[in-house]
């Protein structure tokens, strides 16, 4: 996409938009693609390469996933513009059938030639002999962004219930929110049943979504709040990892209780600290900082979802990954 394309669609946008949600998506996504990216290594074992995890290579570096899994970014600004947008909808007398289509129809339009790409990638891949289990690893590494697509969608198609939860209940119904999804937690590894645990993609998500919601009408307004917010949200998943059977790395690391799979009560807390943090840093305090702002998102947020679909991808197929030499098992 070129810059006369990015400045079209910049001046198509209203000056009304709140351009830190553009900043903090562009900056979500750039984490996320740097994130994948350096975590990609290659390992020669018996003389043959094999994908591998830098998480599993050098564990102490899991401790940086507490900066890297930014997914909580991603639902802040969904729910703030999830929520401007159902309003309208709502005003105009929109159904709930025609909002979802329209979103999901911005949703889903970058996904399908990611898909046809990759396949064409894989069958070529195939052809030329490459090993099926690291065509399989590479597939997953690099259709990463669509689980959250997944999660993402199911919160979109619940944002008009959600949204009137915290029109009726305010703060009442994030708690509730919260508390719904420890009680998933807790049945699920409790009994080690992982298809009770995927309830949580919804409830912590969605609980996440809400604090867009929050920010949007003005609840996270302050810097006492949103200082709050983070070190409620620090302490209770520091707690949790200290104490609990939740490991230290936000990402899938191998571990018997993971952070990400199935979705846990410690990222919704990860995501509490991070937000607050994002908050008390908005751009917007600093009057200097405005105009760089406009000038860095104009047009940036249009374009979020089809960079992250192709980014990782490119990521997953750089040679600039990490090359770890190990002796022969």
């Amino acid at each position: 996409m070129d810059t006369t394309t990015i400045s079209r669609l910049a001046a198509a946008t209203p000056d009304t938009r709140n351009r830190v949600v553009d900043l903090y998506r562009a900056v979500a996504i750039g984490v996320v693609v740097l994130g994948h990216w350096l975590m990609a290594a290659v390992v020669v074992r018996d003389g043959e390469l094999a994908m591998a995890n830098t998480l599993d290579l050098v564990p102490p570096l899991q401790g940086l996933t507490w900066v890297l899994q930014v997914m909580p970014l991603f639902f802040l600004v969904g729910g703030y513009a999830n929520a401007t947008s159902w309003r309208s909808a709502r005003a105009k007398g929109d159904t709930w059938a025609t909002w979802q289509r329209a979103r999901l129809r911005r949703l889903m339009t970058p996904v399908l030639p990611l898909l046809i790409a990759w396949l064409a990638i894989c069958s070529v891949g195939v052809a030329a002999g490459v090993s099926p289990d690291l065509l399989r690893t590479a597939s997953q590494s690099a259709l990463v962004p669509t689980w959250f697509l997944a999660a993402y969608v199911l919160v979109v198609a619940v944002a008009p219930v959600t949204l009137a939860l915290w029109e009726r209940y305010g703060w009442w119904s994030f708690v509730g929110g919260m508390a719904v999804a420890a009680v998933v937690d807790l049945v699920s590894i409790s009994t080690g049943s992982i298809l009770v645990g995927f309830l949580n993609y919804l409830f912590v998500w969605a609980s996440v979504h809400q604090l867009g919601y929050a920010w949007r009408d003005g609840a996270l307004d302050g810097a006492r709040r949103r200082l709050a917010l983070s070190a409620l949200g620090l302490a209770a998943v520091s707690a949790l990892v200290w104490v609990g059977p939740y490991p230290v790395g936000m990402v899938g690391t191998g571990q018997p209780v993971e952070n990400s799979y199935p979705a846990r009560v410690t990222l919704l807390f990860l995501g509490m600290f991070q937000i607050g943090l994002a908050l008390l840093a908005d751009p917007r305090r600093e009057p200097a900082a405005v105009g760089r702002m406009l000038r860095t998102t104009r047009g940036t947020g249009l374009l979020a979802t089809t960079r992250l679909r192709w980014l990782r991808p490119a990521g997953v197929s750089s040679p600039r990954v990490i090359v770890v030499v190990t002796p022969s098992r």
